[in-house]
């Protein structure tokens, strides 16, 4: 029924995508972080809606303001950032500031105004031999990117996929 907050930093290490599903069950965001650091892995995270959210709807799945976020082996799938949201399954804040990195993981199928899959606004994105796919934005302007939205900083993609993602505006 509500988020899970997580304000210390951790790891929480699951036993595999096919093993562990977190869901929002379509009523609430599933991780809201406020640490220093967090590391996600081996888990399924679906079903996360922004609505009622503390932060206005951002962050389908993951909201995060921590300043260093790593996701490995992770499927982040049917999540939606609601209320003109961003990020459909991750938006990591410009509080960010040693970045976002995603391994190894699948982030598809979800939707947001803007950043579909991913909002950063992190001083760096990395995505490491993951697949973006599937992702939607919902709003047309130049920010509506279905797939990955990176605001602020750089993006470091390698040996990655990012297919199938559709945006209503330009971007």
């Amino acid at each position: 029924g509500t988020e899970l907050l997580i304000n210390k930093s951790m790891t929480i290490a699951g036993p595999g995508t096919n093993l562990l599903t977190i869901s929002g069950n379509n009523a609430s965001r599933v991780f809201s972080i406020n640490s220093t650091s967090i590391a996600l892995s081996g888990m399924t995270i679906t079903g996360g809606n922004g609505v009622g959210a503390t932060e206005s709807g951002n962050g389908g799945a993951i909201f995060s303001s921590a300043s260093d976020v790593t996701i490995s082996r992770c499927n982040i799938t049917l999540n939606a950032a609601t209320n003109g949201g961003a990020g459909g399954g991750i938006l990591a804040t410009a509080g960010n500031s040693s970045g976002l990195v995603i391994l190894r993981s699948t982030i598809s199928g979800n939707s947001a105004s803007t950043g579909g899959g991913i909002a950063s606004g992190s001083d760096l994105l990395q995505l490491s031999n993951s697949t973006v796919s599937g992702n939607a934005s919902t709003v047309s302007n130049v920010d509506a990117v279905g797939g990955i939205l990176t605001a602020f900083g750089s993006a470091s993609i390698i040996g990655s996929t990012i297919t199938n993602n559709s945006a209503a505006g330009i971007g």
